[in-house]
């Protein structure tokens, strides 16, 4: 089976990128966490940089083609061998440097986890809604039923995940992220007014 056709630039979704990587790069490396006055735009640019990704991803992703397996494997290889790698180096610095090592369980529930450093927590999320991708390639009308049944969840305070098992889990709930990257799916159905609206 051949692969999805590779999509075109989309200048909306390349603009919303470079604004998302802005924000990102501001908040990590000016966010002043004790200024209490600055918190309102610290928590408006957090609110929407992630999410924005994942809505860029879902919309990238998006096909009406089944995604061969292959494919699927080139995308978890692209995102998992730096977050591997970037993983690996974090555990050696948890050993060497602060003397915390890991016990062997604890290596694979921080890879599983993106536990390494808090700021991995999404790739997991990114994998999985990768997988997602691959599974709605197959089964396109189940896209706006999941999205419908998914993207309330966190803004009405019910997400089971870190009601269940804590607060460590907030950021790692398919419900916190899978939405945005299902908005982006469906949104791309819509390429061609968006398109239009790019080069405007």
């Amino acid at each position: 089976m051949s692969p999805p056709p590779r999509r075109a630039r989309v200048p909306v979704i390349d603009g919303l990128k470079a604004a998302a990587i802005v924000t990102v790069v501001w908040i990590h490396a000016f966010a002043d966490a004790p200024n209490v006055a600055a918190l309102p735009l610290q928590q408006v640019l957090v609110n929407w940089a992630v999410p924005a990704f994942f809505f860029a991803s879902g919309y990238l992703r998006q096909t009406s083609a089944p995604v061969p397996a292959r494919t699927l494997g080139r995308w978890l290889m692209r995102l998992g061998v730096p977050y591997a790698v970037a993983t690996l180096l974090a555990l050696v610095y948890h050993a060497e440097i602060l003397h915390r090592p890991a016990v062997p369980g604890g290596v694979l529930f921080t890879f599983v986890t993106g536990a390494a450093w808090p700021v991995y927590y999404f790739v997991p999320m990114l994998a999985g809604a990768m997988l997602l991708a691959a599974a709605l390639s197959r089964a396109p009308r189940a896209a706006l039923p999941l999205f419908v049944a998914i993207a309330p969840v966190v803004p009405a305070g019910l997400d089971p995940i870190p009601r269940t098992f804590g607060l460590f889990w907030l950021f790692r709930s398919p419900f916190m992220w899978w939405g945005y990257f299902l908005a982006g799916w469906l949104a791309a159905r819509y390429e061609p007014a968006l398109d239009a609206l790019g080069a405007a």
